[in-house]
């Protein structure tokens, strides 16, 4: 009998009798280890009242993962228009860290200044993934969050929504 927590070694079982276990690079074989790509919605629920406001990953939303993996990608779909500033603005990371305060490892991030533009309300923009492999996985039990830091005399975040795309890769933490 399968349990929903089973997945990840469905999947895996599927990569295995579609491709040489040796050859974990064959196209089957990574078609059965993508079976299980999520997207978890992290979510800002109120604009900062000052444009000072920063937001820590303790205080934001967090998620416990419950399989090791790395992040894909991520969009931010804000609720109300933010102006880009080339001195005062706002960078917002999707983050992963221990899940006990320690010190968080950015994923992916989208600065207000001038190169990474202006948000419009209810339109998607995408983050920057980081170019260091490394930072984009997460092991089990590790916390997927945002932290929101600001620059110069900053500008106020708006509510807004985080879809963070994620591959699990391994057994979950229910093992």
């Amino acid at each position: 009998m399968f349990y929903p927590n089973d997945m990840s070694r469905i999947a895996q079982g599927v990569g295995n009798y579609s491709a040489s276990k040796t050859d974990m690079t064959a196209a089957a074989s990574i078609a059965g280890r993508n079976l299980i790509r999520r997207t978890y919605v992290l979510t800002k629920p109120a604009a900062d009242a000052m444009a000072a406001d920063t937001t820590a990953y303790t205080a934001a939303f967090q998620m416990t993962m419950r399989c090791a993996g790395k992040v894909l990608g991520a969009r931010i779909q804000p609720q109300a228009a933010l102006t880009a500033n080339a001195s005062n603005n706002a960078t917002i990371n999707v983050v992963s860290a221990d899940g006990a305060g320690g010190a968080a490892v950015v994923a992916a991030s989208y600065t207000s200044d001038v190169a990474g533009g202006s948000l419009a309300a209810g339109v998607r923009k995408a983050l920057t993934l980081s170019a260091t492999a490394a930072n984009t996985r997460y092991a089990v039990d590790q916390v997927l969050s945002f932290n929101i830091a600001k620059t110069g005399t900053g500008v106020v975040v708006p509510i807004l929504s985080i879809s963070v795309d994620v591959e699990e890769e391994g057994t979950d933490g229910y093992v």
